[in-house]
């Protein structure tokens, strides 16, 4: 669930580099105009949709923002939560911060891990594919 198209290009650029993706996956896409209880509604059919009985891992691309909210809404079980009945029993975990090798490392491990693992796996591949590497430049003054 992200802004934009962020997740959908994330995904495609997933199934070019892995080739065949056994994973059910689904992206959600909000924008300023998205209607937040129609995407809750969306959302809570896809849990549905996508759950094969080990629950489902939640990726968003900004913590704190609109699609956490919505994935974290999703999570909660109380009385406020309309779609709480048809989806209590499905077991969720949210990862944020969504990047490129964090998709990767999900769709590697999901069919392999425990949801819980398979979230902290798919953590440590979004901090791992983030480095940060120094680069000197040295520029000639005769150029």
């Amino acid at each position: 669930m992200t802004h934009g198209q962020i997740g959908l290009e994330l995904l495609e650029t997933a199934k070019n580099i892995l080739g065949q993706i056994s994973t059910p996956t689904a992206c959600l896409s909000l924008n300023n105009k998205s209607d937040v209880n129609l995407i809750k509604a969306q959302a809570a059919q896809l849990l549905k949709r996508l759950d094969r009985g080990q629950g489902v891992l939640i990726i968003t691309d900004l913590y704190g923002a609109t699609p956490h909210n919505i994935a974290h809404a999703l999570s909660l079980d109380h009385p406020g939560n309309t779609h709480s009945s048809d989806i209590n029993s499905i077991s969720k975990a949210i990862v944020s911060g969504l990047n490129l090798p964090m998709l990767l490392r999900a769709l590697n491990y999901a069919q392999d891990l425990s949801l819980e693992d398979l979230a902290e796996k798919t953590t440590q591949g979004g901090h791992l594919g983030i480095t940060c590497q120094q680069v000197e430049i040295n520029i000639s003054a005769e150029l």
